[in-house]
């Protein structure tokens, strides 16, 4: 299920660019290129490995691209968008590491016990390939969704129901929040502290961290 905010333009185009790029990897990248380096197997035998690198240059750019959105001033729902990215991208690169070793492993192998190539190729496709393929498939509808809903202003139930937010001793506390958000900020550019904190003050104004908030303004 989502939950529908209230967004502006702009907040909307921020919020869809981590799933563009990581769309980007998934379509040009491990498709175009891929079957675009394996024509030219026969001639230039490693330019497979041209994918994976690639691939996880765009990984480690969505990753620590997310970081320093999470430490800057953006507004919490384009925040919101590039952490379900770089989660996807975690999950989508532990899953390349996994298939490099296998079809590296495999062509080692292969060569070390002098077995045929054909064979070889068969086996790696199978086991390692195959399902990579399918879950790359899976990660393409998920993103897609996910660019569509960063567009319209969506997110997952899990991201707006409550937010977990640091105090100023850096303690992490749960604050309880309506369901559905009060149009997160209104597109400004917000933080997601300073707004739950906002939030949570005029709803709770009898709360020990609503007066302590009340005497550190006056």
């Amino acid at each position: 299920m989502h939950q529908q905010f209230d967004i502006s333009p702009e907040e909307g185009r921020r919020a869809k660019w981590p799933h563009e790029i990581f769309l980007i990897n998934l379509i040009f990248n491990h498709i175009f290129v891929f079957c675009a380096t394996v024509a030219v197997f026969g001639s230039f035998p490693y330019s497979p490995a041209l994918v994976p690198v690639i691939s996880f240059s765009i990984i480690g750019y969505i990753l620590i691209k997310a970081r320093q959105v999470a430490a800057s001033s953006e507004t919490w729902f384009v925040k919101a968008h590039w952490q379900i990215a770089a989660r996807r991208n975690r999950f989508f690169m532990l899953l390349l590491v996994i298939t490099c070793v296998i079809s590296g492993g495999g062509l080692w192998l292969s060569k070390m016990m002098g077995c045929a190539k054909i064979p070889t190729i068969a086996l790696i496709g199978g086991v390692g390939l195959l399902p990579f393929m399918v879950v790359l498939l899976v990660l393409i509808v998920l993103g897609n969704e996910s660019l569509y809903m960063a567009r319209d202003g969506k997110l997952p139930n899990r991201y707006g129901k409550n937010a977990t937010i640091i105090d100023d001793e850096n303690r992490h506390t749960r604050f309880p929040l309506p369901n559905p958000l009060p149009q997160a900020g209104e597109g400004t550019n917000e933080s997601l502290r300073d707004f739950h904190v906002k939030r949570f003050i005029e709803q709770n104004p009898d709360a020990p961290a609503a007066r302590h908030s009340q005497s550190d303004q006056e």
